[in-house]
């Protein structure tokens, strides 16, 4: 049998046509790997040059309420809030400006209904032969979850569990930010944890102490320090003046 498909080959003209496609099987190839890339748990997206979707997967109606000719045409930033969509477009711009690759993006999302969604996006960039950027694809996957468990933690380890104050950690992270490390110099105590509760037992309102420190720091700019004196409390100092 191999001897008379050799002499059949050897029969066959040397510029013989190359057989033709099947084009029924490959529109079925074509329709098998679109269903497994709805069916998969993250949304699998393509981009243009210029943001603008080109193909995106049926994923995206569980994440965010559109099916995907409602996406096609518009950018990954129009269905942000206009201060995320600045933050990521930002980002954005410098990743595209290096034709480079980038993950675990995270930014917020606003839903058909209304909530926010989390998504964490990592992507490719595709390539013309030139060597000039065609366009990004990628996959967006929801961690709106797994950011509201982070956030939790974050709460509990800078707010007192009786009282719901915030603790010295919280005070010590905004003060550095409010106030930029201002040097030492005039002190007044901070009360310490019980007479924070006192506080709170007399007013009921957390909010209460965080705002007059605050107004205080604004108006004087403070920093944290411990005082040997105080036993355990902390101390806000701010520079004499003049």
């Amino acid at each position: 049998m191999s001897s008379y498909f050799f002499r059949q080959r050897q029969c066959e003209p040397a510029d013989a046509p190359a057989p033709e496609p099947d084009l029924a099987a490959l529109r079925r190839e074509v329709q098998r790997l679109r269903e497994m890339l709805d069916l998969n748990s993250d949304w699998i997206w393509e981009v243009d040059a210029a943001g603008r979707y080109t193909y995106v997967s049926l994923h995206c109606l569980t994440l965010l309420g559109y099916r995907p000719e409602e996406m096609l045409g518009r950018t990954p930033f129009d269905f942000m809030p206009p201060d995320e969509a600045a933050r990521v477009g930002a980002a954005f711009a410098a990743i595209v400006a290096e034709k480079r690759g980038f993950s675990h993006l995270l930014n917020r999302n606003v839903r058909r209904d209304g909530r926010i969604v989390v998504l964490e996006t990592s992507g490719v960039p595709l390539l013309n032969p030139d060597g000039s950027l065609r366009g990004y694809r990628g996959i967006d996957r929801d961690i709106t979850e797994r950011e509201a468990a982070n956030e939790r933690l974050r709460h509990a380890a800078r707010h007192d569990s009786l009282t719901e104050l915030p603790n010295r950690l919280y005070l010590r992270e905004h003060l550095e930010v409010r106030l930029g490390g201002a040097g030492a110099g005039c002190c007044a105590p901070m009360p310490s944890a019980p007479k924070l509760r006192a506080v709170r037992a007399s007013f009921g309102v957390s909010a209460l102490v965080r705002t007059f420190i605050f107004r205080c720091a604004s108006a004087h700019p403070m920093s944290c320090a411990k005082s040997p004196e105080s036993s355990g409390s902390s101390i806000l100092t701010s520079p004499c003046s003049t």
